[in-house]
């Protein structure tokens, strides 16, 4: 048996194989070009999702948390990078699971190169951002440059536990979405902590990698953005034209099927609540979910409905009591961030009422 190394697009894989002698003639062409073609192949469906222009949000409050982190440059680029990587890849994933024809402004990837291709091309990221991982190193760690740093260790254990809460998060909302089992609103919360909230908070674990002694009321912070994140999402998506404008679809998320934090207050809330009768309000909402409606008259009435159940004003108010817990927290913390509380700002301003 003999061994022979493979170069790829990230290093050298030592693979032992009894190939034929004409075979072995074939590996430099296989390792030096085909594999460089076939990965400009398969990840088509992940650098065209990647070239529609986004808000590059995340790294805006990457660049926010550093004012109190403070790491290095290069350090920053990578993780920023990585958690580029996972949120575009997620939205091939995202797309898929909830059948939309738009992203971005253009066709979503897989309508455009196939459902397998880009679930292949999502997995084939979420692996690539692993990796990147490698390139970090701890401040005392720069002088050792061979083999893997504590930093990297550190950070590939981080990355693959909110890795997995994201996907315990995508989990629940896809089961309540398909069951027709509308959540509570602390069931929801929580899935949004583990979702909405998992790219947020792996920024910041990865960063806080790279830095000696991080602050520690920032992961109350991070959390806390996180689920005013979404729920500002979920507002937007049944109130604001631009929002139809970018995603191609007014109330998409009534065609996705999914209960976003509105729809459960009016399912929820005191006065709606009527599982013996169809005609309440919700029944009339999950009927309409089941449906995965396009019909914009149908959307209009839902409007109308949370309007007069009074969820949109229940949303608002939430927002607000969640930024006053949000503006505690950063009292708490002696240096003032002017970034992240701009950033807050742009995120809040404009709210449709």
């Amino acid at each position: 048996m003999k061994r022979y190394v493979f170069v790829t697009h990230y290093n050298a894989y030592v693979y032992q194989s009894s190939v034929s002698p004409w075979n072995l003639r074939t590996l430099p062409y296989f390792s030096r070009l085909i594999f460089t073609r076939d990965i400009k192949v398969i990840t088509k469906p992940y650098n065209y999702v990647a070239s529609k222009s986004g808000k590059n949000f995340r790294r805006k409050f990457m660049s926010a948390l550093n004012v109190w982190l403070g790491i290095d440059q290069e350090s920053f680029d990578t993780i920023s990078h990585v958690i580029e990587l996972l949120h575009n890849s997620s939205l091939l994933i995202d797309d898929i699971q909830d059948e939309s024809k738009f992203r971005r402004g253009s066709l979503a990837s897989h309508h455009v190169y196939g459902v397998a291709q880009t679930i292949n091309a999502a997995n084939y990221i979420y692996f690539a951002a692993e990796h990147e991982l490698r390139k970090l190193r701890g401040p005392e760690e720069y002088e050792n440059v061979g083999g893997y740093s504590e930093c990297w260790t550190q950070a590939s254990r981080v990355f693959n536990e909110e890795l997995l809460n994201l996907h315990r998060g995508q989990g629940m909302e896809l089961y309540w979405r398909d069951t027709l089992q509308p959540p509570t609103e602390a069931e929801y919360l929580q899935m949004v902590h583990h979702k909405t909230g998992g790219l947020f908070r792996l920024a910041l674990r990865l960063m806080k990698c790279c830095v000696p002694a991080p602050l520690l009321l920032l992961d109350q912070v991070v959390d806390l953005f996180g689920v005013i994140y979404q729920i500002v999402d979920d507002y937007k998506n049944m109130k604001e034209t631009a929002m139809t404008e970018s995603k191609g679809c007014f109330c998409e998320d009534l065609t996705e099927g999914k209960f976003s934090f509105p729809l459960l207050h009016a399912i929820w809330s005191k006065g709606t609540i009527d599982t013996d009768n169809e005609n309440g309000i919700k029944g009339e909402i999950i009927r309409i979910l089941t449906t995965r409606t396009t019909d914009d008259m149908v959307k209009r009435h839902v409007v109308s409905r949370l309007e007069k159940a009074g969820s949109f004003a229940y949303t608002r108010q939430i927002l607000d009591d969640l930024c006053k817990q949000l503006a505690a927290l950063l009292g708490r913390i002696r240096r003032k961030n002017p970034q992240l509380e701009a950033l807050l700002s742009v995120m809040l301003s404009n709210l449709p009422v």
